[in-house]
């Protein structure tokens, strides 16, 4: 398994929605993300994603689906149809069964999870340009 490896120069960061209420799920998102060269900007709810992601010019979201207020299923909801996000792939992280997750979006990624499959998701859903 190939360890990996850090962005290079000239490569642009991409802008990364992580909806996430829990603080140590969150931390160790954003430290797996930074990792891999993304900038992570977190909203602890569903109403403050869905303001973030309309004025930041997000490039992929992360949504947790047990949220407090606005759930995670209305945030993708609200995220898929809404024209400053719907073409942002959506990446569902959540503890619970797969069964129960949206099931439009790009990805799963189920609680807990490893380093490296925040990387391969990342990767899959934002090629860098430089295959």
């Amino acid at each position: 398994m190939a360890a990996a490896r850090p962005r290079s120069e000239g490569v642009s960061q991409r802008l990364l929605l992580l909806v996430e209420d829990d603080d140590d799920s969150a931390v160790l998102f954003a430290s797996h993300a930074e990792r891999l060269g993304h900038r992570v900007i977190r909203a602890e709810n569903g109403e403050d994603a869905v303001r973030v992601a309309e004025s930041s010019h997000i490039d992929l979201a992360v949504v947790d689906l047990l949220l407090p207020g606005m759930s995670g299923w209305d945030v993708v909801a609200q995220l898929m149809s809404t024209e400053a996000t719907a073409h942002c792939p959506i990446v569902v992280c959540s503890v619970l069964d797969r069964q129960d997750y949206p099931k439009d979006v790009q990805a799963f990624l189920p609680k807990p999870y490893t380093r490296r499959q925040v990387e391969q998701i990342l990767q899959r859903l934002l090629p860098d340009g430089e295959q």
